[in-house]
């Protein structure tokens, strides 16, 4: 299993490119069918209350895409623990898409 790992708040990176991420991700998937993709973060509210209208367009496009099943989305982690450090440890390759 090779494993690439993102970690930060999912709505926050909107503009970071997570869609990029994913798209690129499927690129990868289809040459090593090992790979999967680690999302570690939770989403937070905008102004309008709503934390999960990206998340969902971005679970979408992982099924449009075929790799929802090769997707892992963990959520937020409470920052008293250490275990967004184990997947970092864990990974191959850790990634923060630029900003477009």
């Amino acid at each position: 299993i090779y494993t690439i790992l993102f970690v930060g708040s999912v709505n926050v990176y909107k503009r970071q490119g997570l869609g990029t991420l994913i798209q690129a991700f499927a690129r990868v998937a289809a040459a090593r069918p090992g790979a999967r993709l680690a999302i570690i973060g939770g989403t937070i509210a905008d102004e309008a209350g709503n934390n999960d209208r990206y998340l969902h367009e971005l679970k979408v496009a992982a099924r449009q895409l075929g790799v929802a099943d090769r997707i892992v989305w963990t959520g937020a982690f409470d920052s008293h623990t250490d275990q967004a450090s184990k997947w970092l440890w864990a990974c191959d390759a850790a990634v923060l898409p630029p900003s477009r």
